[in-house]
């Protein structure tokens, strides 16, 4: 359903900022005309769901009578358009205005994603249409600080355009732009706010994947037309209030995590200079004590993620608020001041990402080179020191096994030039089990488990158990004349002496009755209201032809020690949606997750593997699913059958390191 004008807050939302306390020197309340540039990349958006399309529907259908508003947009970038007209074989220039929605100029086909293709596109709508105010909307994918913004399907080995990109666009068109906003995901980041706080004065963006059908328009459009010179605070709250009350909320809860929020950039400098002293801080507090690595590591793990995990990007106020560095209160503040106002439906948001990398790779490598072009050098110290001592660690550890959790491995960095040797070369290392898994020959040592009443256990030292970050149950099944992966779950016991129970009961998640592969996906621990938020992903077929990845998320689990303490087995699971595994969008994020519709037609996929553990290919297990509606989709645990399995943990702990325990047959 389409917003209702009241905008009256959504269930399950909430809203933070400071009252729209916005000092900045923007003042548009003489403004008598706006121009409002619209650069619609439509991508698979466009030519599988029509979402490009639907947009341009919303913004014709407001009241654009007054005269005040003029829509500039350029479209491109797709295979195919549900709109009549549009090519997906040109360029395609339109007006909408009070004299309607008119095509005004059609170019060659170009890459959207190159930064001279937008350049081309501000500076003809500027020249054209000359205004008192301008508001720009980035309209596509977005992959945040690591990727930058936009896929174009028909160029799609140019790749994104990065931060670098847009700000070299930017800085020649000579607009000081009123709202940048990006229809588009992970995008509301310290960095790319820090980037356009030259061009504009408010940043209007997402710190989580953006749901499918991105803002609603009509509303906003139409406010905007009728008074030029609305207030931008008063502008950016109802796109972000029409926002969460367009989403589509199932069971309590909206299709996907949202937020989006309104960024005071006059702000950004205050966060800037307090980031360089809270992370100076924090390396000499690590230099002094080395033990004080274990703060950082853990405030970063447990922090707010988002993009999947696959984006090395964390809410810039949850993740600051987890440690006890010095300057932290200062930070905090000057953060909290320039979210003026955000919405979301996922604790831990506060309106401002900020790029935090955790794992020592390549990908570091390239952005530790781009933000320095962006003079954005605060962190990038700590970021070097940080992943340094991982990349040590993990070079001096045995390797994963063929089936380990992540998906990333800490790559062999120590000849990469952020790399600062003689800075970690005395490095104290906790006692870290994971770390303790290279035998002198250069082979793995499987962690030992200890038989015992309890089963087999994995026993830590005290230190051991501090180093611990994560902990998972992996699965081998027997299958014809090899095994299938179940995957890996986040649910195991412990000891009365806190050492974990490696175990399998034959209890695994099933959809309406049908065992699946579970991956877990790293929990978020709510520690201000004492809440565990569970979620993880279950590899399937759609329609016999679809490769999918369905999004699963429970009921927070309250942990306070009240009655209201959630029993064990008791919290509720949800079928958000799904994805396709195939959908390249050269490293932004898809949008939103799909809801199934009726009569859709599910089997479970896994992943086979030979008997000396090779992987051969996904196959196809248990009846197919036909789909009757989202809310009869369940997922719980139920219990399989008794047969040969293989079971064994894995450990992963601060200093980057992954280690599995000895596997058990049963």
């Amino acid at each position: 359903d389409k917003p209702s004008n009241d905008n009256s807050s959504t269930d399950n939302t909430s809203n933070t900022g400071n009252s729209g306390n916005s000092e900045n020197s923007g003042n548009y309340s003489d403004a008598q005309s706006v121009l409002m540039m619209v650069y619609m990349i439509g991508s698979n958006l466009e030519s599988d769901y029509g979402l490009g399309s639907s947009d341009l529907e919303e913004m014709y259908g407001a009241d654009l009578s007054s005269g005040n508003l003029t829509i500039v947009i350029e479209t491109g970038g797709s295979t195919s358009w549900s709109m009549e007209g549009i090519s997906p074989d040109k360029l395609g220039r339109y007006v909408m205005d009070k004299n309607g929605f008119t095509q005004v100029d059609s170019l060659k086909n170009a890459c959207m994603t190159d930064p001279n293709t937008l350049l081309d596109f501000i500076n003809w709508a500027k020249s054209s249409y000359p205004a008192d105010r301008y508001i720009i909307d980035f309209w596509d994918h977005g992959g945040g600080t690591l990727y930058g913004y936009g896929s174009d399907d028909n160029y799609a080995s140019n790749g994104s355009m990065s931060l670098l990109g847009i700000s070299s666009v930017l800085a020649s068109t000579g607009i000081h732009f009123d709202i940048v906003g990006f229809d588009a995901c992970l995008m509301a980041t310290i960095e790319n706010a820090y980037m356009l706080s030259s061009y504009a004065d408010y940043l209007l963006a997402s710190e989580e994947t953006e749901p499918g059908n991105g803002w609603y328009y009509t509303n906003f459009v139409s406010k905007l037309a009728a008074n030029p010179g609305i207030s931008s605070v008063e502008l950016g709250k109802l796109i972000i209030d029409d926002y969460a009350d367009s989403l589509y909320v199932y069971d309590g809860y909206a299709e996907d995590g949202f937020t989006l929020s309104l960024m005071d950039l006059s702000k950004v400098s205050a966060i800037y200079e307090n980031m360089s002293d809270f992370f100076s801080a924090a390396k000499n507090s690590i230099k002094s004590d080395n033990k004080n690595y274990s703060k950082i590591s853990k405030a970063r793990s447990s922090a707010r993620e988002y993009g999947e995990n696959s984006y090395d990007q964390v809410d810039l106020i949850d993740v600051i608020s987890k440690t006890d560095f010095s300057n932290k209160d200062e930070l905090l503040a000057a953060a909290k001041e320039a979210v003026l106002y955000s919405k979301t439906n996922l604790s831990g948001s506060n309106g401002i990402a900020v790029y935090f990398p955790d794992t020592a790779n390549t990908n570091y490598s390239a952005m530790n080179k781009m933000l320095k072009k962006l003079d954005y050098t605060a962190p990038l110290d700590f970021y070097d020191y940080f992943l340094s001592v991982k990349g040590k660690s993990t070079s001096r550890s045995g390797s994963r096994s063929f089936v380990a959790p992540s998906e990333e491995v800490a790559e062999d960095v120590t000849e990469e030039d952020w790399y600062v040797a003689d800075e970690v070369e005395d490095f104290e290392y906790l006692d870290s089990a994971a770390a303790n898994t290279l035998a002198e020959d250069g082979s793995t040592i499987d962690l030992p488990l200890t038989e015992t009443d309890n089963g087999f256990e994995l026993v830590l030292t005290d230190e051991q158990a501090d180093t611990a970050l994560d902990f998972y149950i992996n699965v081998l099944q027997a299958f014809e004349d090899g095994y299938v992966y179940l995957g890996y779950d986040d649910a195991f016991d412990l000891t009365d002496d806190d050492n974990i129970i490696v175990e399998y009961d034959y209890n695994w998640l099933c959809l309406n009755d049908q065992p699946v592969a579970y991956y877990a996906e790293p929990v978020y621990d709510d520690e201000e209201n004492s809440q565990l938020f569970y979620s993880g992903i279950v590899p399937a077929l759609l329609n016999d032809d679809k490769l999918i990845d369905i999004k699963v998320v429970w009921d927070p689990i309250k942990y306070d020690g009240s009655d209201t303490d959630t029993e064990a087995g008791a919290a509720k699971t949800h079928i958000v949606g799904y994805r396709t595994q195939t959908d390249d969008v050269n490293g932004t994020a898809e949008k939103g997750w799909h809801e199934f519709k009726k009569g859709d037609r599910i089997t479970a996929l896994f992943s086979f593997f030979d008997e000396d553990g090779n992987y051969i290919e996904e196959v196809e297990m248990g009846e197919e699913i036909v789909v009757t509606s989202m809310e009869d989709l369940v997922l719980d645990y139920c219990e399989l059958e008794a047969g040969d399995v293989i079971v064994w943990g894995t450990l992963v702990d601060i200093y980057g390191n992954e280690a599995d325990t000895e596997a058990i047959a049963q």
